[in-house]
């Protein structure tokens, strides 16, 4: 069973702040200009979009480097242990309390790294743009090398400007494939904003009907059972039922959705139980799994090629949101739950987009309904 988190939550005072940043300046290499900018709101359209990565031994120095070293002027850390890079659109969703940002960094307990949909932000002050503004006078040096052109005088060699004047077309030629160049940033949208949609899942959304939930077991019949898993399902006018819950504790159960149509899918949002007593119902570890045919199954997987274990919730209702390391292909999610606070019991949605939308590599394919579990 893993440990609660609330226990690892630390307020960072400003004296901690102030002696991290000193002890990261004085490194080597490290990066000049940083500043804490506060704790910021973010949504599955993310405030910062432009990188994104995680691990289970995150820290403010970590996501720093890396997105600095990505050329982006803005950090976020968010829930333990993600990092996002962003320019200044950061604060676009707005600023939150400072309570808000109250998760621990997983490399460093003493460090706080966002919380649930928020962002603990920093400026990362990127050395290449540093440079850039540095070097941007020395034009007005160059101001000197207008007596330059009086030399050039000399070399009366004007066909030769004409000659250069030819070569134009041939830079209009270098700018056909700048196209090329939009096509390449379609991809970066597609990922982290254009592919991000809640498909369906989530309570109220008659997208996918009830039928269109199964699970492994459900506890007590149809109150707990697998159509509950939609995110944001509200408790029964008897205060039960605010989830789907397996009927067996053990991490072989699993819960899933069938999306009705082949779709692109990016990450997924879970929710703790949604229940009225003391018991505080929530799994904090999961994995999921897809599939095209709701038969045969494949685990998702890492950068690295290991099977990708989720942090998922520490409450009941915060919602926390995981993006996958790329789009998948699928019309059956399934989420499996591998370790849990009280019992096996949960809320999801799942983010994505239709194959025949503007994701990308899904030139000439379609949208094929095959099923019957989607209303119309």
């Amino acid at each position: 069973m893993m440990p609660d988190r609330k226990s690892r939550r630390h307020n960072v005072t400003e004296y901690v702040f102030y002696i991290f940043l000193l002890m990261l300046l004085s490194n080597e290499g490290s990066v000049t200009g940083i500043s804490y900018l506060g704790c910021f709101k973010d949504a599955s359209s993310r405030a910062m979009p432009a990188a994104f990565t995680e691990n289970n031994d995150m820290t403010i120095e970590f996501c720093i480097q890396y997105c600095n070293g990505l050329g982006h002027l803005y950090s976020g850390l968010q829930y333990y242990r993600q990092c996002f890079c962003g320019d200044e659109t950061y604060n676009n969703l707005g600023q939150m309390p400072e309570s808000d940002c109250n998760c621990p960094c997983d490399g460093n307990a003493q460090q706080i790294c966002g919380g649930g949909w928020r962002n603990s932000v920093y400026y990362s002050g990127n050395q290449e743009t540093t440079t850039k503004l540095i070097t941007t006078p020395e034009p007005t040096t160059e101001v000197e090398t207008t007596s330059e052109p009086t030399t050039e005088v000399e070399t009366t060699p004007e066909p030769t400007t004409e000659v250069e004047t030819t070569s134009e077309p041939t830079t209009e030629v270098e700018t056909t494939p700048e196209p090329t160049t939009e096509v390449e940033t379609t991809p970066e949208l597609t990922s982290e904003d254009v592919c991000e949609d809640i498909l369906g899942a989530v309570n109220g959304s008659m997208h996918i009907s009830d039928n269109g939930f199964s699970a492994s077991s459900q506890h007590g019949g149809d109150k707990n059972g697998a159509h509950k898993a939609r995110l944001n399902t509200p408790l029964q006018a008897d205060g039960k039922g605010g989830s789907w819950r397996a009927a067996t504790v053990d991490n072989m159960q699993w819960v899933q959705v069938d999306l009705c149509y082949l779709t692109n899918v990016s990450g997924i949002i879970t929710q703790g139980r949604n229940n009225n007593n003391n018991n505080i119902v929530y799994v904090s570890k999961y994995k999921v799994l897809y599939s095209t045919d709701g038969i045969n199954f494949v685990t998702i997987s890492g950068m690295n090629g290991a099977v990708r274990e989720f942090i998922g919730n520490y409450d009941r209702n915060t919602e926390v949101v995981n993006i996958f390391d790329g789009l998948i292909e699928a019309q059956f999610i399934r989420v499996n739950p591998t370790e849990w606070s009280g019992t096996v019991a949960m809320r999801f949605a799942v983010l994505g987009c239709l194959v025949n939308s503007s994701c990308p590599g899904t030139v000439n394919l379609t949208c094929v309904h095959i099923s019957r579990r989607c209303d119309s």
